[in-house]
């Protein structure tokens, strides 16, 4: 996983261009806005050998896209104010790696539910029967299992391998940081309980938002 970060604005507003490596099997690229105002939307250009495809974004703080058949690509934005800006960030990666970042980026904003095991690095995030992602630690690694729902959607399920010293893994260490600091905090259970199908619903959709409706 590569990962790009650029600010754009009214004076700086040229293409920022990202060049995509086939050999990392960089198959899907999620772009977030870290911080913005006055951006109506987003100019992206996907490019290959022959041809170059222009789309339309929404100006929104988490956009995923399929890039596997594309060589680059190049992000701008529209700006409706002399005071217009945004932050941005890129990470390139296989649909494996964006899973991880995914759920890194928007586990702040949308609480889920959760557990953890506080003595080696091994937790869940969804519920049974619902989406969900399962981390193991195995030799060399972690073993992730990811399903995913939809209504009306054929399930997403996938097991997987994340390899030591890569980003993959470091996005596991940090993912288990919180949740087992949270765990450990008074009330987690309760509280947990208390807001269960809220909890599991965020974490629906926002798997639902980001991985069904990729672009």
């Amino acid at each position: 996983m590569n990962t790009y970060k650029f600010k754009l604005n009214i004076s700086n507003n040229n293409p920022y261009k990202v060049t995509l490596n086939a050999e990392e099997k960089e198959t899907h690229a999620l772009i977030r806005i870290t911080k913005g105002a006055f951006c109506q939307g987003l100019n992206l250009i996907l490019k290959d050998d022959e041809k170059e495809i222009p789309k339309s974004l929404p100006a929104e703080s988490l956009v995923l896209l399929n890039v596997s058949n594309y060589t680059g690509l190049t992000l701008n934005s529209n700006f409706s104010s002399q005071k217009g800006f945004i932050d941005v960030e890129i990470r390139a990666g296989n649909w494996n790696e964006m899973l991880l970042a995914e759920i890194e980026l928007s586990f702040s904003d949308a609480p889920y539910w959760y557990g953890c095991n506080q003595e080696k690095t091994e937790f869940t995030i969804g519920f049974d029967g619902e989406s969900k992602l399962e981390v193991k630690p195995v030799d060399g690694g972690f073993s992730v299992t990811s399903i995913l729902i939809a209504p009306e959607k054929e399930n997403l399920n996938a097991t997987y391998f994340i390899a030591q010293d890569t980003e993959a893994e470091q996005i596991i260490k940090r993912l288990y940081g919180r949740i087992k600091g949270r765990a450990k905090g008074e009330g987690f259970d309760e509280r947990q309980e208390q807001f269960k199908p809220k909890l599991i619903e965020n974490f629906n959709r926002t798997m639902s938002e980001s991985f069904f409706n990729t672009l």
